[in-house]
């Protein structure tokens, strides 16, 4: 006897996808798992190679964590190759296919804690977002170096009176930037960095007319692109002097020695 069709129908086990949601402070990325793309919530997900680890859960209320492993997305390299780091959330639901907005979970939702690069692709280790609570590092700590970060409200130096706008006029063969309005002075800049709207590259030496960058920035920025470029500060306490004039607000102690004098001598 023939299986009747509506049989078929009223068993068929629905397909169930992830989609995936990584917010930056500035943009969103959504992707999914599935074949095709989908909407939820009246965003499109698109589909990419992305996985994965298990969730781990524990019954001691310690931290919730998973591994993503994902091609190196706009978001993720913002992530690796940003200063400062922005911090990047992640949520990631599981739903039914046919019906995603009334039918799903949502089984994480956290910060990226590190991205490793292995080939084409990122390795994010994810933590959720009560974790990041959990750390615990002192206040101050005996250096001599200063404890404060450059242009915050207690170095009480003001950003602006640092920056430079310049527009980008040529780029060398390792990413750097070449304009004639940095001039001579590019090594004021050495340890500082350059933004564009939200993105940020650490100037690893500057030097006339040129900001050598850690990483290159990406295609957005262009010939005729304009840029602002923060000096830096070595956080020496004759940086603070000599360069900043701001030795009143140095929070280091100058003459703690940087070898251990027991083992080294005086």
């Amino acid at each position: 006897m023939a299986i009747p069709s509506s049989y078929f129908s009223s068993t068929a086990v629905d397909e169930f996808a992830e989609v995936y949601e990584f917010f930056d402070g500035e943009a969103y990325s959504r992707y999914t798992t599935y074949q095709d793309p989908i909407t939820y919530l009246g965003f499109q997900h698109k589909p990419v190679h992305i996985k994965r680890g298990t969730i781990n859960r524990n019954t001691t209320f310690e931290q919730v964590t998973c591994e993503i492993t994902a091609p190196l997305t706009e978001s993720l390299t913002r992530y690796v190759s940003n200063y400062p780091v922005v911090p990047t959330k992640v949520k990631i639901t599981r739903g039914r296919v046919a019906s995603f907005d009334t039918v799903n979970i949502n089984i994480f939702t956290g910060v990226i804690k590190s991205v490793q690069i292995e080939g084409i692709y990122a390795v994010a280790q994810c933590v959720s977002l009560g974790s990041i609570l959990d750390a615990v590092w002192p206040k101050d700590i005996h250096s001599s170096f200063c404890q404060n970060s450059l242009f915050d409200n207690k170095c009480r130096l003001s950003a602006t009176d640092y920056m430079l706008n310049f527009v980008v006029q040529s780029f060398t063969g390792k990413g750097g930037i070449v304009s004639t309005d940095i001039g001579a002075n590019g090594s004021l800049y050495t340890g500082g960095y350059v933004a564009y709207l939200n993105d940020f590259r650490w100037i690893t030496l500057g030097e006339n007319n040129t900001f050598n960058l850690h990483v290159p920035f990406d295609s957005k920025v262009a010939v005729g692109s304009v840029l602002r470029a923060y000096q830096g500060c070595s956080k020496s306490a004759i940086d603070c002097k000599n360069k900043f004039n701001n030795i009143e607000n140095f929070a280091g102690c100058a003459y703690i020695p940087s070898d251990n004098p027991v083992l080294w001598g005086f």
